[in-house]
């Protein structure tokens, strides 16, 4: 018994753990967003628009809920065009993506929204939002954690909070992650998307022993054994 011990011991020691990585996240801006019809980045004078509500057209807000203080919007009455945002650059691995906008998650009259997902599909991007609605085909995403983040705090201010939508891993091997989001139509102007930016983390996996290090455990176990035998 003291033997399988001292060996379980050696191999967790050994073995190391995965840490949890943090979420780098990536404001929507004109830099990295643009039209999937248009190809046309998120500029006032292209894609977005002031007039809210009422276009069509993304509205840019620049109100300051978070240090990253560019919000697109789209009200419940409009449909807008489908937009991407892409990071660049990223060395080669797997990667956790997400989605993140704006909503009150305490309120049960207003229903704030976001359509994403990591492919452009010629369907409708999946439902997300503040509050599971069953007849939207809606799932609730979650409340952000600031402590979970590398560059972003804080997550939530005057009742409005940030929300999370996990969007699975992607394998990067060109450098390149892209997230397609999109607004819904239909719900009513009292309902929203507030689109904010998208975020990722590097996956890490549990470090397994290298062969010496098995090696070298075996040696050890032999060793603790014949000990034992003499006593």
């Amino acid at each position: 018994m003291k033997i399988a011990l001292s060996i379980c011991i050696l191999m967790f020691v050994f073995a190391g753990s995965a840490s949890a990585a943090l979420i780098t996240y990536v404001d929507a801006a004109g830099s990295n967003t643009v039209s999937v019809v248009t190809q046309a980045s998120l500029s006032e004078s292209s894609v977005t628009s002031a007039t809210r509500g009422t276009d069509n057209l993304w509205a840019k807000r620049t109100d300051s809920y978070t240090s990253n203080a560019t919000i697109y919007e789209a009200s419940g009455d409009e449909n807008c065009q489908r937009l991407v945002t892409s990071v660049t650059g990223l060395t080669g691995g797997t990667y956790n993506v997400y989605a993140y906008f704006w909503a009150k998650p305490a309120s049960t009259s207003e229903l704030w929204v976001l359509r994403t997902g990591l492919a452009d599909t010629a369907a409708e991007l999946p439902l997300y939002g503040s509050l599971a609605d069953a007849s939207n085909s809606c799932t609730a995403a979650t409340t952000a954690v600031a402590s979970n983040f590398a560059n972003l705090s804080p997550v939530s201010s005057g009742g409005i909070s940030l929300m999370q939508v996990s969007l699975g891993t992607v394998t990067v091997t060109k450098g390149v992650l892209s997230v397609f989001v999109d607004d819904y139509s239909g719900l009513g102007l009292n309902q929203r998307t507030w689109y904010d930016g998208i975020g990722y983390s590097a996956v890490t996996a549990t470090a397994a022993p290298e062969p010496s290090t098995i090696a070298l455990l075996g040696l050890v176990g032999l060793v603790l054994a014949v000990r034992a035998r003499r006593q």
